[in-house]
């Protein structure tokens, strides 16, 4: 096996990203995995990705390891990711923007998301690239079928654009309920908002 962990990103990186990215590396390392870390910075985010995905393919990586600069997991994420024994995996994120939804969609084409988790890895239809773990043969099998991997459609961003491609391809993506992370977020907070502090005293 050889690693790579693919993490595109803007001009900000969270703390708590570089936290649980170095534990992550610790953890890695601690097991005895050949893993990379690369860094891609820009304003497109599909294209980012797009680079990624060569840097993986003409590198000689077996699998893939997508994060985003706003997440925050445990450092034994890989290991959970890696023992379903799936091509393509994703783990357990909300999105940032209300009403917080899980990044999951279980029908694309109805705009359908998933509302509530099993307790075994199942199928979905897309995902966010926040937190997935895919094998680098799942790149390839895009990209020679459509040429591009990541390129966003008018109905799809990139990464569910991506998700799509697969899916026509007969690939299969599941879900893992333990492989839960924290989807960074800052949300504006007014004084007279008493339902989000009664939510904030309950989370702490």
């Amino acid at each position: 096996m050889r690693l790579m962990i693919a993490i595109p990103c803007a001009d900000v990186i969270r703390y708590e990203f570089a936290e649980s990215l170095s534990k992550l590396e610790i953890q890695l390392a601690e097991d005895g995995i050949d893993f990379d870390v690369k860094w891609l910075a820009g304003s497109l985010i599909y294209t980012a990705r797009e680079d990624l995905a060569f840097a993986a393919t003409n590198g000689g990586y077996t699998h893939i390891l997508w994060l985003d600069s706003d997440m925050q997991f445990t450092r034994d994420l890989f290991n959970i990711l890696y023992g379903v024994g799936k091509p393509f995996v994703t783990g357990i994120y909300r999105s940032r923007r209300s009403p917080f939804a899980y990044a999951l969609f279980s029908d694309v084409e109805r705009g359908q998301r998933v509302l509530k988790l099993e307790d075994e890895p199942f199928e979905i239809q897309a995902c966010g690239f926040g937190c997935v773990l895919m094998e680098t043969e799942v790149v390839r099998q895009v990209r020679t079928k459509n040429g591009v991997c990541f390129l966003p459609t008018i109905a799809a961003g990139e990464d569910i654009a991506f998700c799509d491609r697969y899916i026509q391809l007969g690939g299969k993506i599941y879900a893992v309920p333990d492989a839960r992370c924290n989807h960074i977020c800052y949300v504006p907070l007014r004084c007279d908002d008493p339902q989000r502090l009664v939510e904030y005293k309950e989370q702490r």
